[in-house]
């Protein structure tokens, strides 16, 4: 239905109100803001999520913050935001999140140039997706071992990542 907006305005009015998941709301008018391409306003809300969020919950958001800043093209602080959460995920044992982001990570270092590094990443998150049995990371992991093998002439280890 695309009522992205509608959604905005019904989380701004609980805020304007004082819903008292404050932390939440912010969160999800970040997430609403991201979708409508209005990155600025995406940060601000994440922000103000993450200054009121429990220290559980700020790893995801550091995620989301690093997310927005990619699409900006700011590699560098998005993966700063990145780092900041791989730290949040591995002192919570959060497996699969830390595999997902290092997909992410993988994915910054190649638009970087850093193909090395970049396969690295791929490659240390493919192992905890595995582990943790979480499709959609192998996916991401297989992917972009894919893109990378193919990058660099290796077309049957390419194939072998893509079509996993």
């Amino acid at each position: 239905m695309f009522a992205n907006r509608d959604a905005l305005d019904h989380f701004q009015t609980a805020l304007a109100l004082g819903h008292p998941d404050a932390p939440a709301l912010h969160e999800a008018v970040g997430d609403l803001r991201t979708l409508l391409g209005e990155y600025q306003a995406a940060l601000q809300s994440y922000e103000a999520a993450a200054a009121q969020a429990t220290e559980s919950e700020i790893g995801r958001l550091e995620h989301k913050l690093g997310h927005v800043h990619e699409r900006r093209g700011n590699r560098e602080l998005a993966e700063s935001h990145y780092c900041a959460a791989l730290a949040r995920y591995h002192a919570a044992g959060q497996q699969n999140e830390q595999a997902r982001l290092n997909v992410d990570r993988s994915r910054v270092a190649y638009q970087l140039g850093l193909f090395v590094t970049a396969h690295v990443l791929a490659e240390e998150a493919l192992a905890p997706a595995v582990k943790t049995d979480d499709t959609f990371a192998k996916a991401q992991a297989h992917n972009t071992l894919g893109i990378l093998a193919r990058q660099s002439g290796q077309t049957a280890a390419a194939r072998l990542h893509l079509e996993r």
